[in-house]
């Protein structure tokens, strides 16, 4: 394979891997290790838990929405995002468990998106929130920008998150996130995982300081301390380099627990504990794909989000070629996320394939909807 079918290979894997880590890390949602292996025992494959199976939740819709955007304006707009935000949520009528056809979102971002179908500018209608679905949603971004001057990917990046969450901290962690994808996509097979944390921490340092001047305000009711929290996760990696898992997650829950005042499972929605568990598990199990996204989703907590964080990057290690078969045949709308990843990877236009998103997702969503109601019925 040559560099080039290499690179596409590794972007598309980013993509792919992005969408099967979260399928696979969903029935596990909200569960702890223990929990998981009474129910399951180890979740290697996608397992009916009740919500739909073998199916990817909101936060890879989410990373559909920028997608799709990147694909229709060939550039990132936060105008054109907030815009498929609101047209995915308005798309069906609201009735839990999915927003529009949305499925599985959290509250920050329904209230998020409400707000900017009220007519809220996107700088103002995020949550004050470090949640993580802001970095779980941002790997076509960093695609899109695999060669693009650091100061655009920082600004689309950003932006994409800001409109969400109001907070420093989601926001660079969705740094962090694309950083670590585009790092992995151009050192290939030479990455070393202190080089890559030592790199990221620089430019995550680097990021802080531009969301700093960029979106900082005391309206925010936040201590400035926060502005170095996520650099200082990345610097508590290195040095859980070597340890064992039990032991770097309990490190990292006492780190995000510190941080956040309150105590907080290393595998929780906040950016701290699940976006730094989600670099650990990459960068200490990158021997493989299936490696790397079984050790993180059987954890628990957020799961499929945790495992949305880790297949992106290892997809982006190990390309589309690397992924088990098994996962990706069993994927829904596989071969839909796919035409869209090797678009988006080879710098063409909409293909005249590509099922409208709300179409795409529509089904899925109504499905889920049908299940919710056997369920409570």
């Amino acid at each position: 394979m040559n560099d080039d079918l290499q690179l596409t290979d590794r972007m598309v894997g980013t993509i792919a891997g992005l969408a099967i880590g979260d399928a696979l890390g969903a029935p596990a949602q909200s569960l702890s290790a223990k929990q998981i292996i009474d129910r399951f025992g180890r979740v290697i494959d996608y397992v009916d838990a009740g919500r739909l199976p073998n199916a990817y939740t909101g936060n890879v819709q989410q990373a559909l929405c920028i997608l799709d955007v990147l694909l229709e304006h060939s550039k990132f707009t936060p105008e054109a995002l907030a815009a498929k935000f609101v047209e995915l949520s308005q798309a069906l009528p609201q009735k839990p468990p999915t927003f529009g056809v949305f499925r599985g979102t959290g509250q920050d971002f329904r209230e998020a998106v409400k707000a900017l179908s009220q007519g809220v500018p996107w700088e103002n209608s995020g949550t004050i929130s470090a949640d993580n679905s802001a970095a779980a949603r941002i790997a076509p971004l960093a695609v899109f920008h695999c060669n693009s001057h650091v100061a655009e990917l920082r600004e689309d990046v950003a932006k994409s998150a800001w409109m969400t969450h109001r907070d420093p901290r989601a926001a660079a962690g969705a740094l962090a996130i694309a950083y670590s994808i585009i790092h992995v996509l151009h050192a290939g097979k030479d990455f070393e995982p202190h080089t890559y944390l030592t790199e990221l921490q620089s430019f995550v340092e680097e990021g802080e300081k531009y969301l700093k001047r960029r979106f900082w305000s005391h309206d925010l009711r936040l201590p400035e301390s926060v502005l170095h929290d996520v650099s200082g996760a990345i610097a508590l990696v290195k040095k859980l380099l070597g340890h064992s898992t039990s032991s770097a997650l309990k490190e990292i829950g006492h780190y995000s627990g510190t941080r956040a005042n309150k105590p907080t499972g290393p595998t929780s929605s906040f950016i701290l504990a699940s976006g730094t568990a989600a670099i650990y598990f990459f960068a200490t199990h990158s021997h493989s794909f299936e490696e790397a996204v079984v050790e993180a989703i059987n954890q628990g907590g957020d799961a499929g989000t945790v495992g949305s964080m880790v297949g992106a990057m290892a997809g982006a290690l190990y390309g589309e070629s690397g992924i088990p078969h098994r996962w990706r045949d069993g994927l829904r709308n596989y071969d839909q996320i796919r035409l869209r990843a090797l678009a988006l990877a080879q710098g063409r236009e909409m293909p005249a394939e590509m099922v409208p998103l709300v179409e795409l997702e529509k089904p899925l969503a109504l499905e889920e909807q049908a299940r919710a109601g056997k369920t409570n019925g």
